[in-house]
């Protein structure tokens, strides 16, 4: 769950941050994902974020985790609020739930009046379609 306690959002913090999620320190994850589900605008926190991204793929994360990751994500998607590298949040969103990831960027596709939000929208299911034919081909290869 993740605490109603401020993250700190200094550079030298979020490197910290990296660092202690990559060494596999299970404390950096609530804050990671804190960090990834909010709106902060400071000097490189898109490129952490995207950074942070990329690396909880590889992390366990409880349900609830998940589901709060893929609910911000998709929001910012539909909120229009996509920042430079936001395709790495996105590959994250895919992940961790592909059906509703595709869903809502499906939705999003036919509803949304944001000409860049349908771009990213369309990525969306490129990238879901990309993971369920490589998925595909994995088990055709099983014997």
């Amino acid at each position: 769950m993740i605490t109603s306690r401020k993250v700190d959002k200094s550079p030298i913090y979020l490197r910290k941050l990296e660092r202690r999620l990559k060494s596999g320190e299970e404390s950096a994850v609530p804050e990671a994902v804190k960090f990834l589900c909010g709106n902060s605008r400071g000097m490189a926190h898109n490129r952490v974020r995207a950074h942070l991204a990329r690396m909880l793929k590889w992390v366990p994360l409880t349900l609830e985790q998940q589901q709060q990751l893929t609910s911000a994500i998709l929001q910012k998607l539909a909120d229009g609020d996509i920042d430079e590298q936001f395709t790495d949040q996105l590959r994250l969103a895919v992940h961790l739930d592909r059906k509703t990831t595709q869903q809502q960027a499906a939705a999003l596709l036919v509803e949304s009046q944001k000409d860049y939000v349908r771009r990213y929208a369309a990525k969306a299911l490129r990238m879901g379609r990309s993971v369920a034919a490589s998925n595909n081909s994995l088990q055709a290869r099983r014997p």
